[in-house]
């Protein structure tokens, strides 16, 4: 699952996994993306979130996930130098899984992979 409120970067972010044989389903509004999430709790193995969205931001949709599923992973994509205050407030989060924006196409998908083998 891919959540960006830029559709653009969303769009970058499924065809780059793609490239990779990985398939996404995007969101441009984190709502749609938590009331899909509660539909489907185990469809998804891997949520890639931006951490500045409209209504509900990356890390509070990341909260709202993980207490209906403790297991799932994820990693964050953000234009913010964030790393160290996102992995200091969210138990579980690696320096290597806060990507800076923007982010090339072998980093994300090395990030994906790193994320779902851990």
């Amino acid at each position: 699952m891919i959540v960006d409120d830029e559709a653009d970067t969303a769009k970058i972010y499924k065809n780059f996994l793609a490239s990779a044989g990985y398939e996404a389903k995007t969101f441009v509004e984190s709502r749609s993306a938590l009331r899909e999430y509660v539909s489907n709790p185990f469809l998804y193995n891997l949520l890639v979130l931006d951490i500045r969205m409209r209504e509900i931001n990356g890390l509070q949709l990341y909260q709202s996930i993980k207490a209906i599923n403790p297991e799932c992973r994820a990693i964050f994509a953000s234009c913010l130098d964030s790393a160290r205050e996102v992995v200091s407030i969210l138990p579980g989060m690696r320096p290597q899984d806060i990507l800076h924006k923007p982010v090339s196409k072998e980093r994300f998908v090395t990030a994906v992979q790193n994320a779902l083998t851990y």
